[in-house]
């Protein structure tokens, strides 16, 4: 019934015409050797009893391509590694506590960009294909977990605006979708006005591949319009955060 060094393991029962003497042999190399297996992975001192008793020796990540199959109520941490940029994933169960956050991805907008076209400020919904929702000042991709998740989509937008009764509106557009999945206006009626836009929208992801949400902005009835920058260098920019919740 040997056990040695815990590399072979040997479950043979011993036979009636074994003496008590080698049985009892056997049941000690049945303890040290249980013991020498564990401590290849289990901190498992030969006396007495401490604080790392039992604990893990070492855990293995090991890389993996694609998310991996989840039992019920099982959560797994994926590192995913896109354009040299490393995220990390929670794949969840359907079972598990929702609204949970899945991923989030963020970014920083520092370099100034100058609306082209004028944003009209209408009842009509903007479009990003007919030349009246401004100019394209930003973007952000994700891509989602669950085609049927939230996509929570925060933005601080820094503007700067020369002249006086203007308006400067931020509209945020999805892919190649004509119409604005939700737009915002400000108004303001000094000379060369600093603007912040608070931009808050949720959204169904709707899709598990790759999607880019873009934000299109502008003045209305009127081109021009510096985003992102204007003060403050390189620490006066635009932030926009995307987290994605289960549902």
């Amino acid at each position: 019934m040997a056990l040695g060094d815990g590399t072979a393991w040997d479950e043979t029962n011993p036979t009636n015409s074994t003496q008590a003497v080698t049985i009892d042999d056997h049941i000690l190399d049945l303890r040290k050797g249980l013991r020498l297996r564990m401590a290849n992975e289990h901190v498992w001192p030969t006396t007495g009893a401490t604080a790392s008793f039992g604990h893990h020796t070492f855990i293995t990540l090991q890389p993996q391509g694609a998310a991996p199959t989840l039992a019920t109520s099982r959560v797994a941490s994926i590192f995913v590694d896109t354009d040299d940029v490393t995220r990390i994933e929670t794949a969840l169960k359907s079972s598990m506590p929702v609204p949970a956050i899945v991923q989030m991805v963020s970014t920083t907008l520092v370099i100034g960009v100058t609306a082209t076209s004028a944003f009209s400020v209408t009842d009509d919904v903007p479009q990003q294909t007919d030349g009246t929702a401004g100019t394209e000042i930003g973007s952000i991709s994700i891509t989602p977990i669950s085609s049927t998740n939230n996509l929570k989509v925060e933005a601080v937008l820094q503007s700067f605006l020369e002249g006086s009764n203007k308006s400067s509106s931020v509209a945020l557009f999805q892919d190649a979708t004509a119409s604005a999945a939700w737009a915002v206006t400000l108004y303001e009626t000094g000379p060369n006005q600093h603007l912040t836009h608070a931009f808050l929208h949720v959204m169904t992801a709707g899709t598990t591949g790759a999607t880019t949400l873009k934000f299109f902005a502008g003045m209305h009835a009127t081109s021009g319009g510096a985003y992102h920058s204007g003060a403050f260098g390189t620490k006066g920019g635009s932030v926009i955060i995307v987290t994605e919740y289960a549902v």
